[in-house]
């Protein structure tokens, strides 16, 4: 699958659903066990952040959120005000979303632009508490149930 998705002509999502059909229709796992490690709480918050991102900015008040802002003197497009901004968004909607909402209205033009927006942005996330969050449940999540699965093989594993 790996190397349909990377060398291969062929749509990518039409590859990731075949290898999802396929995964699914094996006899090796059973559909209901593999349905129970989809962290659905996580998959329906991102869903819902792109969704107020997606109308916020369908609307047009990104456009004219980003105008007021410039006319008091706030220009996204300038390094530090593009920082604060982002880090911003990211500790209130979420790093991913806020990426989304601040590529249609900041200058791309310019290559710095891009990588002050994905510094600020992973610099947020990894500093806030609450933009870890569902990050870090996750990541626990994924060790005990590592932990539970070598448990159950007989195998030697610490969780740390």
């Amino acid at each position: 699958m790996v190397i349909g998705l990377f060398f291969s002509s062929l749509p990518k999502e039409v590859i990731a659903l075949a290898a999802a059909g396929i995964h699914l229709a094996s006899t090796k796992f059973r559909t209901d066990d593999l349905l129970k490690l989809v962290d659905w709480p996580i998959l329906v918050l991102f869903m819902g952040l792109f969704v107020v991102t997606g109308a916020f900015q369908s609307t047009g008040y990104g456009d004219q959120m980003v105008q007021s802002l410039a006319h008091g003197g706030f220009n996204l497009n300038q390094p530090h005000c593009l920082a604060l901004t982002t880090a911003a968004l990211s500790n209130l909607i979420n790093n991913s979303a806020a990426v989304m909402l601040l590529l249609k209205v900041v200058d791309l033009s310019h290559p710095v632009t891009a990588y002050i927006l994905a510094l600020a942005n992973s610099l947020a996330a990894a500093s806030s508490s609450s933009a870890a969050c569902p990050t870090s449940s996750w990541c626990n999540r994924r060790a005990n149930w590592a932990y539970t699965f070598r448990s159950a093989t007989s195998r030697a594993w610490v969780c740390r």
